[in-house]
């Protein structure tokens, strides 16, 4: 299983850098991305995340995601995707 580590902010500014980051390595079946480090937030986040799950599902790849601050759960949750992004909220 390979893992991305997401940096301390997810926002407009860097969301295309994010998906970049992930095309780099959807080559893989199980995928982790990891938010650990993850602390500002914005809606174009939950962008990125349906992306993600866009991307990876045309390869057949899974993703997890673990740590996820929250910060983006409250925002997975206001927007009713919770079931879709698999998040814990």
């Amino acid at each position: 299983m390979s893992a991305i580590v997401l940096a301390r902010e997810l926002t407009l500014a860097n969301s295309p850098a994010a998906l970049s980051m992930l095309d780099s390595v959807l080559g893989r079946k199980t995928l982790t991305i990891n938010f650990a480090a993850l602390e500002v937030v914005d809606s174009s986040a939950v962008a990125v995340l349906i992306e993600w799950q866009r991307r990876a599902k045309a390869v057949n790849c899974q993703l997890a995601f673990i740590n996820m601050p929250n910060n983006l759960q409250q925002l997975i949750a206001v927007y009713g995707l919770a079931d879709v992004l698999n998040s814990p909220s």
